[in-house]
């Protein structure tokens, strides 16, 4: 089982969209330093075909993103995701 860990403040706004890691960007604005709380864990036995939606709250800005976690097994990792906000979408 592949596991991993990703903090929010680490990854790179532009390399995420150059990756095509988010399917779809609302109110796209770069990340900031600070490092969000709450933790969610993915793990490669669980990943197939599942969409993550993720709500990223600061400065008064709310960013959501849907997250293919597929395609991070097509790039060979997967990730433990840490954000203040996610949830499964089920649709």
């Amino acid at each position: 089982m592949v596991c991993g860990q990703v903090w929010w403040r680490e990854l790179s706004y532009n390399f995420l969209l150059m990756e095509g890691l988010y399917q779809k960007v609302r109110d796209p604005i770069p990340p900031t330093s600070r490092r969000v709380s709450g933790l969610h864990q993915v793990c490669n036995s669980f990943l197939a075909d599942h969409l993550y939606q993720i709500s990223v709250d600061y400065s008064n800005t709310t960013v959501i993103l849907t997250y293919n976690l597929k395609k991070i097994i097509e790039h060979g990792e997967a990730y433990t995701l840490s954000f203040e906000n996610s949830h499964r979408n089920d649709e």
